[in-house]
């Protein structure tokens, strides 16, 4: 009796494989691959860029119909022109231009120092996975080796097969909870060129601002005009520089390395004015002792926060580049 039961059993798990198997060979399998031409208007603020490329599927079922069956994701927008349908080596041979306005969010926290991973998924629109395998085209599938970015270096390519899992069967009610589609995902990865040059440009200015304050501890603390006045240049400057670099680089919740050195440079710039207030109360008791101490505390706080505000905004800097 138990040996009847585990040849029924093993006849149940090959009758139930030679299904699956069954199943899984009435599947299309399409075969998609793309050849990238460009890319361009890398728009931070609106959170997109632009993209043109060709795509074709390759099938053997010529019943197959993908007229507004193809959907590019993430995109703002996408349009497909120059279709053609033909035929070779006994397969159906779709081909199409796309272009498309893909949505992107540019992780701005290293800034120059930034890379970029560009990603976007070719999925089927009307075909699931219970009908239809996608497979990429790998020979095939690349970049234009001609195209180059003015500011970017393409340091990758891929091509992978995707399934697309949502969470809703969109009415059909042979599924449940859930469907799936067969989706081709393309990712290309970029590296920010002279990212060093970029960084010398945007920080000259708070830099230049914070060593101008500096300079207050060279003025006597009696002339608190232009002791004070060196401060409040600076800082104004510092915070003039943080306008000018969010019209290139958006704010975002994350804390950047670029917000890192203005907000280091703010608080340096008030501790040196603490310190000036300081050493000018010493000073106004007019003693040779109290003018000595505070000029004692200008020579310190002069080489002291000029060289730990260096060592700080240094390390942010070897950290946003990886170096550290």
């Amino acid at each position: 009796m138990a040996k009847n039961t585990v040849c029924i059993s093993i006849l149940a798990g090959i009758v139930a494989l030679a299904s699956s198997y069954s199943l899984q060979a009435q599947k299309d399998t399409v075969k998609v691959g793309s050849f990238i031409n460009s890319l361009y208007d890398f728009d931070f603020y609106e959170k997109s860029y632009n993209i043109d490329f060709w795509l074709w599927l390759l099938y053997e079922n010529p019943d197959l119909d993908f007229d507004g069956a193809i959907e590019i994701k993430p995109s703002k927008d996408f349009q497909l022109s120059n279709v053609i349908l033909d035929e070779t080596a006994g397969l159906q041979w779709l081909s199409m231009k796309v272009h498309a306005e893909l949505r992107k969010d540019w992780d701005l926290t290293k800034y120059p120092f930034d890379t970029q991973s560009l990603c976007f998924y070719v999925e089927s629109a009307d075909w699931d996975t219970s009908t239809m395998v996608f497979v990429p085209d790998l020979e095939n599938s690349k970049i234009d080796p001609g195209f180059a970015l003015d500011e970017w270096t393409i340091t990758g390519t891929s091509f992978h097969e995707e399934i697309t899992v949502y969470q809703t069967t969109y009415g059909d009610q042979e599924l449940e909870g859930q469907s799936a589609y067969p989706a081709i995902k393309v990712q290309i990865e970029l590296l920010r060129k002279s990212s060093w040059l970029t960084l010398f440009k945007l920080i000259t200015g708070v830099l230049v601002a914070f060593f101008i304050s500096c300079l207050v501890f060279l003025i006597k603390p009696t002339n608190v005009d232009p002791r004070f006045g060196l401060c409040v240049g600076g800082l104004f400057a510092a915070i003039g520089n943080k306008y000018i670099i969010e019209g290139i680089v958006p704010s975002t919740n994350a804390v950047t390395m670029l917000d890192s050195i203005h907000n280091l440079t703010y608080i340096f710039i008030l501790i040196i004015i603490i310190i000036s207030i300081f050493s000018l109360k010493i000073f106004e008791k007019q003693t040779e002792k109290s003018i000595k101490i505070s000029q004692k505390i200008d020579t310190i706080s002069l080489i002291f926060i000029s060289i730990v505000y260096t060592l700080a905004v240094s390390y942010l800097i070897f950290h946003g580049a990886d170096i550290l």
